[in-house]
């Protein structure tokens, strides 16, 4: 008879995230998940079998963390539904410690199939979230002004990298403002 699962795998699961929040996606081990959960490597095996498939379930997750809280949000299709939802998404960012593991997640997403296929849906979240919330009056397609604000955010959390200036979510949360004055004049 099999010995029972002392931690849950959403239990192993926030422990790995954590890890590879904290070392990287290509620098963490099934000894550090481990070791932060608190049982043997072995066991971690059995359950996981390696750490790709510890990665793959981490970020399957993610994905359906933020399909259920996108899913949770109001949609408002005005300038303060669109005004909200945004102040939201900057806000999760927080001050931005530790962000720079966001860009090696992000290299691993552009070279490991699976998690860029992950990547896409969760971008393609985010999108649909943001279409849903298009006001009218915008000369841009919904997909379009989606796409827009995207870009915007990306790239102003490149910039942050660069310019370490302030926390990140405030320094996203300008550069959208800027940006939707621009697009709503």
């Amino acid at each position: 008879m099999p010995r029972p699962k002392l931690h849950s795998d959403e239990a192993i699961l926030d422990a790995a995230k954590s890890v590879v929040k904290k070392l990287g996606p290509s620098e963490f081990t099934l000894n550090d998940v481990a070791l932060k959960v608190g049982i043997s490597r072995a066991a971690l095996i059995q359950r996981f079998k390696n750490r790709e498939n510890i990665l793959h379930a981490v970020m399957t997750r993610a994905v359906q963390l933020t399909r259920e809280h996108l899913d949770s949000m109001a949609v408002e299709r005005s300038h303060s539904g669109l005004h909200s939802f945004l102040d939201e998404l900057c806000s999760i960012m927080g001050e931005g410690s530790g962000f720079e593991t966001h860009l090696l997640i992000a290299w691993s997403e552009a070279r490991d199939p699976v998690l860029k296929k992950l990547s896409q849906e969760r971008f393609a979240l985010v999108r649909d979230s943001l279409e849903k919330r298009k006001p009218a009056g915008l000369a841009l397609s919904p997909a379009e002004g989606a796409q827009l604000l995207q870009c915007v955010i990306g790239g102003a959390a490149m910039q942050w990298l660069v310019e370490s200036e302030g926390r990140l979510d405030a320094y996203i949360r300008t550069r959208v403002e800027l940006a939707l004055s621009a697009i709503f004049k």
